[in-house]
């Protein structure tokens, strides 16, 4: 049986550090999708490593024109590996504490002061191939929802919680001319570059999360953003990534013990078989 990690927004959300959990006790993984366009970067044991090869965006999912030329969700996995789709049991989706995005597309909660630069910051949403900094914005479950929409996602990968301190949540978006929510990710790009995010604050929690191991070892208010994204988007998230290194891992759902004898673990190490309900980040 196969496992199929899928990276969930607009790109660079971090796959390679739950791949690399999750490889440790499987016979083989392979890459669906992708081209040699960026450089991405883990850490393992303290010892940071790069390279450049990675997947594109999908043309059939995206806010068009940004797209490129793959299609980087669940089906494309099954035509580019030749799967049998009946042999999987395990849909991980891998989502970003907060939302970012490089190049052309619009991001719904992007942000443009002191508190983008500190996402930037604390999150290294910097291009390792260009330096280029990504833009920053609040989560946007919007965006995670249409996802799990497009893919039966069995469970979700959190990941960089440690950023996090005071902030909103993205729960749903609003047509300012209509002044009604907009149920779903929109699928008219002059709708999308026009609504208005509706929020949703939760109390900060102040406390440091970073290499934390333990759920119940994580402050109350950062379980209750995690259990919010749960009950919004319906799907229980079972990986919470605490910090770059590969360790500060948060195992809820399975150990990685559960993955011996996997035949295969489809994924994408510093590639990214997303979804995209938005464009590439990278065209230019």
């Amino acid at each position: 049986m196969a496992t199929i990690v899928l990276g969930i927004a607009f790109g660079n959300e971090g796959n390679s550090k739950l791949v690399g959990i999750l490889s440790n006790d499987v016979k083989l993984w392979a890459r669906a999708q992708g081209g040699h366009n960026a450089r991405h970067t883990a850490v393992a044991n303290g010892v940071s490593s790069s390279n450049t090869l990675r997947s594109c965006s999908t043309f059939d999912f995206g806010t068009y024109a940004s797209v490129s030329s793959s299609n980087t969700g669940l089906g494309g996995i099954f035509t580019a590996l030749a799967l049998d789709p009946r042999k999987f049991d395990h849909i991980i989706g891998v989502i970003e504490a907060c939302s970012t995005r490089v190049g052309l597309g619009h991001l719904p909660t992007q942000l443009f002061d002191a508190d983008s630069k500190k996402l930037q910051k604390l999150g290294h949403e910097v291009r390792v191939s260009t330096g280029r900094p990504r833009r920053c914005g609040w989560p946007d479950l919007m965006v995670i929802k249409h996802s799990r929409a497009i893919n039966p996602y069995t469970s979700l990968n959190l990941i960089k919680l440690e950023i996090l301190d005071t902030f909103p949540f993205i729960i749903a978006y609003k047509n300012p001319r209509t002044d009604e929510d907009v149920p779903s990710f929109p699928a008219d790009q002059k709708l999308l570059e026009s609504v208005e995010v509706v929020c949703k604050e939760l109390e900060c929690w102040n406390t440091p999360t970073t290499s934390v191991t333990s759920y119940y070892g994580a402050p109350l208010n950062a379980r209750k953003y995690i259990e919010l994204i749960k009950e919004f988007v319906g799907v229980k998230i079972g990986w919470i990534g605490t910090s770059p290194e590969r360790e500060d891992m948060i195992i809820r759902m399975v150990t990685t013990s559960s993955f011996a004898n996997r035949e295969l673990v489809n994924h994408a190490v510093h590639m990214h078989i997303t979804p995209r309900p938005c464009g590439h980040r990278d065209v230019r």
